[in-house]
């Protein structure tokens, strides 16, 4: 109680100053540890397949931070561990994305993802496999994208240059941001045949603020 008390004064505090600015704060599983989200104006959800079920423990990794006897675990039994049960571990993906999006519907509060789908932790390494990270990423992006739920999302938390094993797929990273722009345009005609407005802001149009631009359905 005492968290959500600070999390609430302090974005209160940051509105006074910059009442322009959607306000939110990042968090994960599990979700409904705060049932008021009236002070916040969308959900940071970070969403992984490996917290959301026993996937690291079966593999033997524990966020080690002064070893690396964990991730040596998960490079040695990531893969094969997931892809030994892939449906059930597909199914821990695709519950805690439902999840979220149902607290979403359920607050009024649309959501945004900036980490997520796959694992929490990965490094990049000479021969490390990254095909089944792309699986799990994909699955997680297009079930979020199905529920109508999400504003904005990542594709995943390792799209960064020093991942070189993601950073070179630009395929993969097109394919993506494609089914993304897609379900925009979608939701966007959506809105347009229901009558109304489309809305262009930080947060795709989600969000109520004065930053918010109105546009003509279309664009």
């Amino acid at each position: 109680e005492s968290a959500v008390k600070w999390m609430k004064e302090t974005a209160e505090l940051v509105r006074r100053e910059y009442p322009a600015i959607p306000l939110t704060f990042s968090s994960s599983p599990p979700f409904n540890y705060c049932e008021d989200v009236s002070a916040f104006d969308f959900l940071d959800m970070h969403i992984w397949m490996a917290n959301s079920c026993d996937y690291y423990d079966r593999v033997g990794y524990h966020y080690e931070r002064f070893d690396d006897s964990g991730y040596d675990n998960l490079m040695l039994r990531g893969r094969e561990e997931y892809y030994s049960d892939r449906e059930r571990y597909d199914a821990a993906l695709v519950a805690a994305v439902t999840s979220a999006a149902g607290f979403s519907e359920k607050t009024g509060r649309p959501l945004m993802t900036t980490e997520c789908w796959s694992l929490v932790d990965y490094k990049d390494a000479p021969l490390l496999d990254w095909d089944w990270i792309f699986d799990l990423n994909r699955l997680g992006i297009k079930t979020a994208l199905g529920t109508g739920r999400w504003a904005a999302l990542a594709t995943s938390n390792f799209c960064g240059p020093q991942f070189r094993g993601m950073w070179d797929n630009v395929a993969w990273h097109r394919e993506m941001t494609d089914l993304i722009k897609i379900a925009k345009k979608s939701r966007l005609s959506a809105d347009c045949s229901k009558g109304q407005s489309a809305t262009k802001s930080t947060l795709s149009g989600w969000v109520k603020s004065p930053a918010a631009v109105k546009l003509p359905c279309g664009q």
